[in-house]
């Protein structure tokens, strides 16, 4: 379930704003944005999946215009992206084991710019996040089903509002990301290493 700290009434205001600014916002690159993965417990049994949080936070001073969704799968053009990394003791990159393919495209149409905007971005202000949880499966790395010390990271990425395919999926055309008065994020950001431990079921003889 996502947790949107974002006060509803400057959302509205957004949308309401659409057509009444000609100037380009600039893109973000980098600044402003923190993302950190966080696990609440440190300790997993082999087989068990990982639930992963991830919380991207406004550190800027300006708001920041940023998607409302992050995907994790391979394919499609989602808004925002987060690629994992994970690592074994010794500090070697763990392969996927397969690759999870999403198509983010739909055929839906919102009835306006504004609604069409709304359902993909949200305007984050300074000090302000938006947390999602992840279940990292056991089989989506190999290596991953068995015992030992582990250090998952990621990298999180966004094309912004300058990219056409991420701004016309969205329903918008160049003329209304044109008159946005906020700025859109965009560029890649790595994110903090949590390291956690698999161990194995216990036997008969230690239950």
């Amino acid at each position: 379930m996502w947790k949107i700290s974002v006060p509803l009434l400057s959302v509205v205001a957004l949308a309401l704003s659409l057509n009444q600014n000609t100037e380009k916002p600039d893109q973000g690159r980098g600044h402003g944005l923190d993302v950190r993965l966080s696990l609440e417990k440190v300790e997993f049994s082999v087989g068990e999946s990982i639930p992963v949080r991830v919380q991207v936070s406004n550190s800027g001073e300006n708001p920041l215009l940023i998607g409302n969704s992050i995907s994790w799968v391979d394919g499609g053009s989602p808004v925002s992206r987060i690629e994992f990394e994970l690592r074994d003791a010794q500090g070697h990159v763990l392969p996927r084991a397969f690759a999870m393919i999403g198509d983010s495209f739909s055929g839906k149409k919102e009835p306006n710019p504004g609604a069409a905007f709304l359902s993909s971005y949200l305007l984050l202000y300074p000090g302000y996040s938006l947390m999602t949880r992840i279940v990292v499966r056991p089989s989506l790395f190999k290596g991953l089903d068995k015992p030992g010390s582990y250090g998952l990271s990621a990298i999180y990425s966004s094309n912004g509002l300058s990219y056409p395919p991420t701004y016309h999926e969205a329903g918008l055309n160049e003329s209304d990301v044109m008159s946005l008065p906020f700025k859109s994020w965009s560029g890649k950001i790595s994110t903090n290493a949590i390291r956690f431990k698999v161990r194995s079921l216990p036997t008969g003889r230690d239950q």
